[in-house]
């Protein structure tokens, strides 16, 4: 079963920040480049910047899990 989980915690963000390091570089930078992805990682999908989304009611945030395993996260704004 697939569910999304509210990110809630410090220690949620950081593993929504890892999950988007991972799938950024891996979708995102044969079309864009090294450079653009970094940039973009660092300024919408940054730890801080997460955190800085969420506290201002600016985008909520999910991880999505199948079974016990986290595949993927969302972002709504």
């Amino acid at each position: 079963m697939t569910k999304l989980v509210p990110v809630r915690d410090t220690l949620q963000v950081e593993d929504v920040a890892q999950m988007a390091e991972v799938i950024w570089r891996e979708h995102y930078l044969p079309i864009l480049g090294e450079a653009q992805v970094r940039y973009m990682l660092s300024t919408l999908q940054s730890e801080e910047k997460m955190v800085q989304d969420i506290a201002h009611n600016k985008a909520d945030y999910y991880i999505i899990e199948a079974g016990v395993s986290e595949i993927g996260y969302a972002a709504i704004e």
